[in-house]
């Protein structure tokens, strides 16, 4: 029996007796002691599980959420579910799931991981509403779609990570060698899992080019559910062949989890870069560093928050200063959360013109530029 299968038949157990104590709770404040309704009765939701509620979470909750992710709930079944009800809708009131660090209004990027304001409306109507069923289907749903398939380059380790029973949580910097088909850059990443189960336990893994996990360059970060990650057309990575390879991968364990080993075998996939120009990834101190004229393409907020801005605020800021001097604001985080660190890739890339600069708040900021070669060198002075 795997860890996740005995902590679920725990987990199964205590829920199903928390939603039999809810269910009374429930009832016996809604009815009299002699039966007829009280005044203030709960008003049914219009939404139902399984014809609203659960087609929405396959989209936003599944990757971690589906019984085989980090997170023990399975939400893709209904009795699993509902006994969550209240936090989930606590919970994305508050805008902590789907985990997504950016402050809402200010910047546009890919891949972002949040919900609307209808989406956010279903859950919590859904929620409140005493979180009816629906008519369930009489065939289990169709699992998801199969995703694209990946390059068959791939980076690998040099032996398993290995995570031993006594550890909770372990930070590891794993050297990377490259299989066949895997020249001096790359045009994306994805992250392979391996057999050994640690998806459960794997919360972020980062790739850097270079010396170490300290001394590389990062040219690719991923968290829980992500998928690949390509840069735009014209734009690769470099991977020289005399640098070094280097994964550091962040695990933790949860109650499910606790006392048990795991062996990570993950690749990372590299896909077949494009023709065009290497990105070049630079690192920010506090202030305003002059830029343009450059093309910035992603922002990587420091991987370590344990050093404050220089202003003693916690924000995390990031804004491009044009020539004359006007001010956008590229990227707020008010809730710093090293497990949902990530690159965060501008939906359209911005044209930093001659003379332009980037402020950012925190030392560590790393910005994703494409310059042509003849402007690599340019004035970069504060």
């Amino acid at each position: 029996m795997t860890p996740r299968t005995r902590a679920g038949i725990g987990l199964a157990a205590g829920l199903a007796a928390g939603l039999s104590a809810g269910v009374g709770l429930g009832l016996g404040a809604i009815l009299a002691p002699d039966g007829p309704a009280i005044a203030h009765e709960p008003e049914l939701s219009r939404y139902a599980y399984w014809q609203d509620i659960r087609p929405l979470m396959e989209r936003h909750c599944a990757s971690c959420h589906a019984g085989e992710g980090p997170a023990p709930v399975n939400l893709m079944r209904y009795a699993e579910a509902i006994p969550w009800a209240n936090s989930i809708a606590r919970q994305v009131l508050e805008r902590r799931m789907p985990p997504w660090l950016p402050e809402d209004g200010i910047g546009a990027f890919a891949h972002a991981r949040t919900l609307d304001e209808r989406e956010t409306n279903m859950l919590v109507d859904w929620a409140i509403g005493l979180a009816p069923e629906g008519n369930a289907p009489s065939e289990p749903p169709a699992e998801r779609a199969a995703a694209d398939p990946l390059p068959t380059a791939r980076l690998s380790l040099v032996e398993p990570i290995r995570i031993g029973e006594e550890a909770s949580e372990a930070a590891v910097c794993a050297e990377l060698v490259r299989d066949e088909g895997v020249g001096e850059a790359a045009g994306g990443f994805a992250l392979v899992s391996g057999s050994g189960g640690a998806e459960a336990i794997r919360r972020r893994a980062t790739l850097f080019v270079g010396d170490g996990c300290d001394e590389g360059v990062p040219v690719f970060t991923w968290v829980v559910g992500q998928g690949p990650r390509r840069r735009p057309e014209g734009a690769h990575d470099a991977l020289p062949l005399d640098a070094g390879l280097f994964l550091a991968v962040d695990y933790r364990k949860g109650f499910d989890t606790e006392g048990y080993a795991f062996e990570d075998d993950l690749e990372v996939a590299v896909f077949p870069p494009t023709a065009g120009d290497a990105v070049e990834t630079v690192a920010l101190e506090p202030g305003a560093t002059r830029l343009g004229p450059a093309t910035l393409l992603a922002i990587l907020p420091p991987l370590d928050r344990a050093t404050p801005s220089t202003s003693g605020d916690d924000v995390f800021a990031v804004d491009a200063v044009g020539a004359d001097g006007e001010v956008t604001e590229l990227l707020r985080i008010r809730r710093p959360d090293p497990d949902w660190t990530e690159r965060f890739v501008l939906a359209e890339p911005l044209r930093l013109e001659a003379g332009a600069s980037v402020r950012v708040s925190h030392p560590g900021a790393i910005l994703d530029l494409l310059r042509p070669p003849r402007e690599a060198a340019g004035d970069t002075s504060r």
